[in-house]
């Protein structure tokens, strides 16, 4: 029996959240349900760090200062967002220098209530153990 390894489930699952999170880039609002989806711009992913939910980043990125308590954070594939990021605010706390934005888990279907993804790969015979 042939089973695909699971370093390739997990390739599959990573290029699903950064075509999702290539999708939210568009979204700043989701007419549905009125949620407020912002999206961090890459090059603003080299300004932050990620500590399990909480998103520390300068007082000097401007960025971050339009975040509101109920927002929805999305964040794409990035080294300080090696899964993405998908979260919703719920503190936000400064200290003399950084502020901090602490989120929850949302679950994907909350920011996308109706949609499609589709991904393909060509498999070769190193992608397939017996």
């Amino acid at each position: 029996m042939l089973r695909i390894k699971s370093s390739r489930h997990i390739l599959l699952i990573a290029s699903s959240i950064l075509v999702i999170s290539f999708c939210l880039i568009y979204f700043q609002k989701t007419e549905q349900s009125h949620l407020n989806v912002t999206t961090v711009p890459y090059e603003q992913l080299n300004n932050i760090r990620l500590i399990e939910w909480t998103i520390i980043a300068s007082k000097k990125e401007t960025f971050f200062k339009t975040i509101k308590i109920g927002d929805i954070i999305v964040a794409n594939v990035h080294s300080n967002t090696p899964n993405g990021f998908l979260g919703k605010v719920i503190r936000i706390k400064e200290s003399s220098d950084s502020i901090f934005i602490d989120t929850e888990p949302v679950a994907l279907n909350t920011v996308i209530q109706q949609g499609s993804i589709q991904v393909s790969d060509q498999l070769n015979t190193k992608d397939l153990q017996k």
